[in-house]
């Protein structure tokens, strides 16, 4: 199937057609711009021995020349294999390695959950301790190194705190998880070309999406395409710095306005 996007699809593949199609194929490369490389993923098979890889490029073929400048743009300053890998892992059909992360990261938070009412017991259990009448002849010698438990505890149960607020966050289900692979996506293309091209990333979903044997006919919208990467740029507290995507240290902390302005 061909992306209705721009779609004319002929009877016969003409010649540069596919010299296209075998010059997309012959160029990707396994990347490792990611730390794990992106092929971990999916599972580290080989995308060019795929039957996926060679629809896609048959999608981009198929193409009429103003679709086909989407693919154009982008190939003459970003990294394409980069961009072929990113665009698999947001299609692949079935359950991706984000969506596992964000279970483990559920899980973890809910057990934290679990175990922090048990150090307001323990807090409990040393106040009542410092109270009780029966120790009370050795408590002025006693209470400097209970306070300090105590407050030790306070320090630990707070830093948990942290830990499950952070994992509660990118636990989340309300989150679409393979938005992370659009923040690469988007800044691998504005990094390189200045620009966002929402419009030709749109068409390059569509295709991966075709490519996976998607019989929908409806198309990416661009305005929504450029909101979830607005929400995703905000929950990593990204911005662009001299063409570049940077990161926070402080991830996650900035808190989401869905009237802050779309940066396109």
């Amino acid at each position: 199937m061909a992306s209705t996007r721009n779609s004319e699809t002929g009877s016969r593949r003409g010649p540069k057609k596919d010299e296209l199609i075998k010059g997309i194929l012959d160029s990707y490369h396994v990347t490792d711009d990611c730390c794990p490389p992106l092929a971990q993923q999916w599972g580290g098979h080989d995308l060019a021995k795929t039957d996926w890889l060679k629809k896609f490029a048959e999608e981009i073929a198929d193409n009429n020349n103003r679709s086909l400048e989407a693919w154009n743009i982008l190939k003459k300053k970003c990294d394409t294999s980069f961009i072929i890998e990113l665009l698999y892992l947001m299609t692949i059909p079935g359950r991706c390695r984000a969506e596992e992360s964000r279970d483990s990261d559920h899980v973890l938070a809910a057990e934290i959950e679990g175990i922090l009412p048990k150090y307001g017991k323990l807090l409990e259990d040393i106040d009542s301790l410092i109270q009780d009448p029966r120790v009370s002849a050795c408590m002025p010698y006693a209470r400097p190194d209970l306070a300090k438990e105590s407050q030790t505890l306070q320090d630990s149960k707070q830093r948990l705190e942290v830990l499950r607020d952070y994992y509660k966050r990118f636990g989340s289900y309300k989150r679409n998880q393979r938005d992370w692979y659009l923040l690469l996506l988007a800044a691998e293309v504005v990094e390189k070309t200045s620009k966002y091209h929402v419009g030709s990333l749109a068409s390059l979903i569509d295709w991966a999406r075709a490519a996976h044997g998607e019989r929908t006919r409806q198309v990416t919208d661009e305005d929504a395409l450029k909101k979830r990467i607005q929400r995703q740029m905000k929950f990593m507290d990204a911005k662009i710095f001299d063409g570049h995507l940077r990161f926070s240290l402080n991830v996650a902390s900035t808190p989401e306005d869905p009237n802050d302005p779309i940066p396109f």
